[in-house]
């Protein structure tokens, strides 16, 4: 399937429902830093690349700290917070992009079928990410956008 993920390019992670992106919160560069949405600032902690594997997933990695997405602790369960990581090929650091109409894309975590989610659906600034059972509500729909483009 064809993507419009650049694997070269850097991208914001828009909320379809909040308008704000994925962010690690105030920067750090350390593993475990959690992951929320707070209003687009141009800063490289918004910014992620992606990189495709040979199946079909995608490595997410931060622009600023170069650790990709990963579900706290590799959990299967509702709720598990996203955080950074240093990439170590585990399933919980894999992630599909499932297309959806107008744009838009759920965000799969490989290890749990779980998806991108904000949690309770809020739309307030530094509200955590978190991974979540597929609802097809708007608060687990992503879509991306190309820094500089």
């Amino acid at each position: 399937m064809q993507y419009t993920i650049a694997p070269a390019s850097a991208y914001t992670c828009v909320s379809v429902r909040s308008g704000k992106v994925a962010d690690i919160a105030g920067g750090p560069t350390a593993d475990g830093a959690g992951l929320l949405q707070w209003p687009d600032n141009g800063a490289a902690n918004q910014q992620w690349t992606f990189q495709s594997t040979a199946d079909g997933y995608h490595t997410i990695t931060c622009v600023r700290s170069g650790k990709v997405l990963d579900v706290s602790d590799s959990s299967t369960a509702d709720g598990a917070r996203i955080v950074q990581s240093t990439a170590d090929g585990r399933t919980s650091q894999q992630w599909r992009l499932r297309p959806l109409t107008g744009g838009a894309f759920t965000v799969v975590n490989r290890n749990s079928g779980k998806v991108l989610d904000v949690s309770g659906g809020s739309t307030a600034d530094g509200v955590a990410l978190i991974q979540y059972s597929d609802r097809g509500s708007t608060n687990q729909q992503w879509t991306f956008r190309r820094v500089g483009g």
